[in-house]
């Protein structure tokens, strides 16, 4: 802007000077007096101008690089207590609920009239691989999950479909990673004196490196459609307990306490709702010769248990899932809190 006015008085300069050279002295002297007061005054007119603009411009620069800073530290926090919070709850879920877990395993895995023996004993079998593949998945989990859904909600999705999309999207990374471990500890925790090092070192061994690792990931999709609804019907079920018994959303802090007793509940719902899958899938992890989906396996289960074989375990895992959802959920909002 400030070059245009330059050039118009350049202009005008040429012509002017030009044009006086033929007028009397004292008269051309205040021409050139009054000429060089206008060029003066639009000098500084032209200046103030473009440094207006120029701050205009400074200003929403900052703004634009404030802002983007801003969502960029939001992203990083969505990813680290996501992370934070996945990995302390787990570690705390494990080491605590461990024994209902393995209980409930045996319980599932027992054929119609059939008893285990030892049902109660070395009930921390597994707990090696369910720390070890539990707790970065979880940590991955949380954080995708975090991060997808308030990205999904900044773009105009509605609570319950940002929830949704984003635990769908956090599972398929989650039992990528778990699958493997979840397999070697649920074989561990049903009937095997072998370390978790050595059981997998056989899988390996007896059936190729190749048909191993397929027998492992064979539970994988088992695992995703037991995990899928149970985990999109547990955090439903928090967000709306969350606002029906504390009338609060995403916005408002919920403390331990309060976080914990909702979590309990939403959790036993969802794990009382889904039962059958989870029979199912531990039938598909504990079968050593890859032969069977999660169609045949219900099919088998009905035809030669009973229909009532499906919810085997749901005690134990009522009880797990009761502390379970008070860990997770306190533990998350307590870090999510730290973070705002």
């Amino acid at each position: 802007m400030m070059y245009k006015y330059l050039l118009c008085l350049l202009l005008f300069i040429v012509n002017t000077s030009e044009s006086i050279k033929n007028i009397p002295q004292t008269i051309r002297n205040d021409q050139i007096n009054s000429f060089n007061r206008v060029l003066r005054s639009s000098l500084i007119l032209s200046t103030i101008i473009s440094m207006d603009s120029t701050k205009n411009n400074v200003a929403i620069a900052s703004s634009n690089i404030i802002k983007n800073n801003n969502e960029l530290y939001k992203n990083n926090n969505d990813l680290i207590s996501g992370f934070l919070s996945g990995t302390v709850s787990r570690a705390s879920k494990e080491i605590l609920l461990h024994p209902f877990d393995t209980i409930r395993a045996r319980l599932q895995v027992m054929k119609q009239n059939e008893t285990i023996d030892g049902l109660y004993d070395n009930l921390y079998e597994g707990l090696v691989p369910a720390l070890v593949g539990g707790i970065p998945a979880s940590g991955v989990f949380f954080s995708i999950k975090d991060y997808t859904k308030n990205r999904l909600k900044n773009i105009g999705l509605n609570k319950q479909q940002a929830t949704i999309i984003s635990v769908a999207a956090a599972n398929i990374p989650y039992w990528l990673i778990k699958t493997p471990a979840e397999v070697i500890k649920t074989r561990q925790q049903i009937n095997s004196n072998d370390t978790s090092l050595i059981l997998f070192q056989k899988i390996i061994e007896e059936k190729g490196a190749i048909d191993g690792l397929n027998i492992i990931y064979s539970s994988y999709f088992s695992n995703f459609a037991y995990a899928l609804p149970a985990d999109i019907l547990k955090f439903l079920a928090y967000e709306y307990l969350t606002l029906m018994i504390y009338h609060k959303d995403d916005k408002e802090k919920l403390n331990p306490f309060e976080a914990s007793f909702t979590g309990a509940l939403a959790s036993l719902l969802s794990q009382s709702m889904t039962t059958p899958l989870d029979v199912v899938r531990t039938r598909i992890m504990e079968n050593k010769n890859n032969n069977s989906n999660m169609i045949s396996t219900i099919k088998s289960i009905i035809d030669d248990e009973g229909l009532n074989k499906l919810f085997a375990g749901t005690i134990p895992r009522g009880v797990r899932s009761i502390a379970s959802g008070a860990i997770q959920f306190a533990s998350l909002e307590m870090t999510n809190n730290y973070f705002k």
